[in-house]
């Protein structure tokens, strides 16, 4: 896992200096008797880079474009404001959410077969592209229990589906043969070591794959062969598996490893050797650089502590002389760019991303076979070692309705575009219908790329204008504000992050008369006197997704029903980690404290417990959709089911 943390409270300073990505930061020339420079390598002259790295709402916000809090969110009286916070007045926000011109506009796995320390989960080989996705979607459909998520469930891969795909492919060959000759955008890379200097005796570059698990559409993996293919040089790419992870379970370990799988196996195609390193990055990949003669290191970028840490950790431990260098392949606009400073609401940035969509919202270049080969094989991978050496819970299962892997999620994307698109912008607030993307678990392993999702969604937008444009602004706006958060503000899961103003009125309600009081075993098995709080916990412990409107209800409940606020967004902060495919994500922190804390958001009529945090109860649920039917799906299982 490569995620963030879900401790509340947690607090270690990552020794990174603040800073932001300013230009001509990475030597552009040659130094005498140094080797070759790493911006030399790339084309040379002014790389944009900065030294980094640097340290530093919307709980229902479609870590998938699912909802925004603000579009789904409930009013002084539990009702439904579409309006985002301060869009009142003069602000207009309500109607400043559309597209720019940059975008058209004015598992279940099969199960482990073998025996001894290696295991082959059995995905498709990557290529062609059309015949993995058909076998996904076959392992999603038989995989299709009682009640899975209806979203996602995938028909029969169509003609045009394998259309879609190939036209995919052909757009980035149009978009450049290879990354060598395409023009790769700087502002994305910023250095982490101290040095930029490529030594004259380098055997191989190494991208160190973290946040980002897939090989095409990543910024990150095209960095590292554009160095390589610009030296000449071998790829390597390696993954750093740590045997627990703060709240993760199996549930996540097992997506991710499947994941990764596909991952080696593609990689394996283009003459890159995949590594599956064990034990913290600090600890093994510093002697594997010295033992493989790295020449220069590559990693994606990831705003939480933990992964910050490991950056810096690294860094401290690398050789001298070997150059480190960071890509956000994560956002469409690098973090480091979109803003230098904790932005205060989706008003504030907003009209940052947008200004900044038409420079990077780009098409990818493809990683190709890779023309150097590695002096020695690659070692096999046990995965079934791996996979039964990990000391996390695996009580909490895999879920059977999200197959890992890209070629899978790249299906659900496209099954998204083809049968829900057109209902996202009138349908995505209401729980009972399929109006969703569903993305959210491969966006968070980085499975798919944000960015492959909104440059096939606003194909669409001539027909599907609300829909795409609510889909961009909660897969880009509201997405990158909570990774600008939990970047620029280190308190990203506690009370303590949240504004003054909220701080004050929580603090003032403290004390207040609470109607009931749940403990956390309560709340986890989901037996409170609220069937439909029941039903969204259920709902999550179940499928690892609860929709994105109750996440907000179930968030704010749970402030409701504890004895402070601390105690609420810890609980649910554990919960959200939990059981949640896409748990330990900015999201995810930022959605739990919008709902308990009202980041992002503005203050509201004061009432008990609340004080002035936005209120949402079970009567404007009812206004907005058929709870009961949401109810009866996920009631309480008994002995017989």
């Amino acid at each position: 896992m490569e995620q963030g943390t879900g401790i509340p409270g947690y607090r270690e300073r990552t020794g990174m200096g603040r800073g932001s990505a300013s230009p001509g930061l990475w030597w552009g020339g040659h130094r005498e008797g140094q080797g070759t420079s790493i911006s030399r390598a790339l084309g040379g002259g002014d790389t944009g880079m900065g030294r980094g790295p640097a340290s530093p709402g919307l709980r229902g916000a479609d870590r998938d474009g699912e909802g925004t809090p603000d579009s789904g969110g409930a009013d002084r009286d539990g009702q439904g404001d579409r309006r985002p916070p301060g869009s009142r007045g003069r602000t207009g926000m309500a109607r400043r959410t559309g597209v720019p011109r940059a975008l058209g506009g004015g598992t279940g796995y099969r199960r482990g077969e073998g025996t001894g320390s290696s295991i082959r989960f059995r995905f498709p080989s990557p290529r062609p592209q059309s015949t993995t996705l058909l076998r996904a979607a076959l392992r999603m459909r038989r995989g299709q229990g009682k009640r899975k998520a209806e979203a996602t469930e995938l028909p029969g891969v169509s003609r045009r589906r394998k259309e879609e795909e190939e036209a995919m492919q052909e757009a980035r060959r149009r978009a450049a043969p290879s990354v060598r000759e395409f023009k790769y955008n700087k502002k994305r890379v910023r250095l982490v070591s101290q040095g930029s200097d490529l030594k004259d005796d380098a055997r191989c570059i190494l991208y160190w794959m973290s946040r980002d698990q897939r090989v095409q559409d990543n910024w990150a993996f095209l960095y590292a062969q554009r160095l390589a293919l610009k030296q000449e040089l071998p790829l390597h790419v390696c993954f750093c598996l740590v045997p627990k992870f703060l709240d993760a379970t199996i549930r996540h370990y097992g997506f991710m490893l499947k994941g990764l799988q596909e991952v080696a196996e593609e990689c394996a195609e283009l003459n890159i050797p995949f590594h599956l390193l064990l034990g913290y990055a600090k600890d093994v990949l510093p002697a594997f650089v010295v033992e493989r003669g790295v020449g220069g290191l590559v990693t994606d970028f990831c705003p939480l502590r933990l992964p910050r840490q490991w950056v810096e950790d690294v860094r401290e431990r690398l050789p001298e002389d070997v150059p480190f260098a960071q890509v956000d392949a994560h956002n469409i606009v690098p973090c480091w760019v979109a803003s230098p400073k904790q932005e205060y609401s989706a008003r504030t940035i907003r009209g940052k991303i947008h200004a900044q969509l038409p420079e990077f919202l780009t098409e990818f270049p493809p990683v190709i076979r890779h023309p150097y080969a590695p002096s020695s094989p690659t070692e096999p991978i046990a995965w079934e070692a791996c996979y039964s050496s990990l000391q996390v819970d695996r009580t909490v299962k895999e879920v059977e309705w999200a197959t890992p892997g890209t070629a899978a999620g790249l299906a659900v994307l496209q099954s998204f575009v083809a049968e829900r698109l057109k209902s996202f912008g009138s349908h995505r607030n209401d729980p009972n219908k399929a109006a969703l993307s569903n993305l959210s678990p491969w966006f968070h392993f980085g499975q798919v790329s944000t960015q492959r999702a909104i440059l096939e969604v606003q194909k669409h937008r001539a027909k599907y204008k609300e829909s795409v444009d609510a889909f961009v602004e909660e897969a880009v706006v509201r997405r990158e504000l909570a990774e600008n958060f939990c970047y620029y503000n280190e308190n990203y899961d506690s009370v303590q992050g949240a504004y003054d103003w909220a701080q004050t009125t929580l603090k003032l309600h403290a004390k207040d008369k609470r109607p009931f009081l749940y403990k956390l075993q309560e709340l986890e098995q989901g037996t409170t006197h609220d069937p439909l709080w029941n039903a969204a916990q259920l709902q999550m412990v179940r499928e690892g997704k609860m929709h994105g409107f109750l996440r907000m209800y179930w968030a704010k409940k749970i402030l409701e029903w504890t004895r402070s606020p601390e105690e609420a967004l810890q609980f649910a902060i554990y919960l959200n980690d939990r059981y949640e495919l896409d748990g330990r994500d900015p999201n995810g922190y930022v959605g739990c404290l919008w709902s308990i804390c009202g980041i992002h958001d503005q203050g509201w009529a004061e009432r008990a417990i609340f004080g002035k945090i936005r209120y949402m109860n079970y009567a404007g649920c009812k206004r907005k959709f058929d709870v009961a039917q949401f109810e009866r799906r996920y009631a309480p299982r008994t002995l017989s089911q």
